[in-house]
């Protein structure tokens, strides 16, 4: 497999980045994330009392994963929706198991940024299935604050299936793999790595 570099698709805020989102639950998120925001006085919502209720749609494809540095991602619950499309529930398990060898720095140096700036991204991936289809996903990283001691920080997902192939039954495939194909980087108010790349497999 040959890789490439790739640069950010887009640099701006929540507001300027909603013209964007292609799913629905994406962009529900997004819009439910900043009116917390606003209303919080710009503070990063935390995540013991998130008010889930801001972004109903997004609720059966929502993601929480708990980052530890320098190697775990480490999913903490998944809607019912990525359950049933990627066959498991990935409960426990760490995201970067499924992401390729030679995209791991990049893929943590993406989650890192969440936290430690922290900010937002959005993302086109490609997942792969062991039915040997390739799904396309829209998701949007959010960063959510905690005084959690054993974890550097938490990021909440929504995960949507892009593409318009036929639903099946979960018995039928399951994720073996995920790359991203194009990022957007999305500012919450202390600024975005404009520097950064991702590697993507080269067409």
């Amino acid at each position: 497999m040959k890789w490439t570099t790739r640069g950010p698709s887009f640099f701006g805020s929540i507001a300027e980045a909603l013209p964007r989102f292609r799913t629905e639950g994406c962009r529900a998120l997004a819009e439910g994330y900043a009116a917390l925001m606003a209303e919080g006085g710009g503070a990063i919502p935390e995540k013991n009392g998130l008010d889930i209720s801001r972004f109903v749609p997004a609720i059966p494809h929502l993601v929480l994963t708990a980052i530890r540095k320098p190697d775990q991602c480490i999913y903490r619950l998944a809607g019912d929706d990525m359950i049933s499309r990627i066959g498991m529930n990935p409960k426990g398990k760490n995201y970067y198991d499924f992401v390729p060898k030679d995209r791991f720095a990049h893929a943590s140096q993406a989650m890192h940024m969440v936290i430690d700036i922290p900010s937002s991204f959005r993302a086109d991936i490609a997942q792969q299935y062991s039915d040997g289809r390739v799904r396309m996903v829209e998701a949007l990283a959010v960063p959510l604050g905690s005084d959690d001691p054993d974890v550097d920080g938490f990021i909440l997902f929504a995960d949507c299936e892009a593409s318009r192939e036929p639903s099946m039954l979960p018995t039928d495939r399951m994720l073996l793999g995920a790359n991203v194909l194009a990022r957007d980087l999305i500012d919450l108010g202390h600024g975005v790595d404009r520097s950064f790349v991702d590697r993507v497999i080269a067409t």
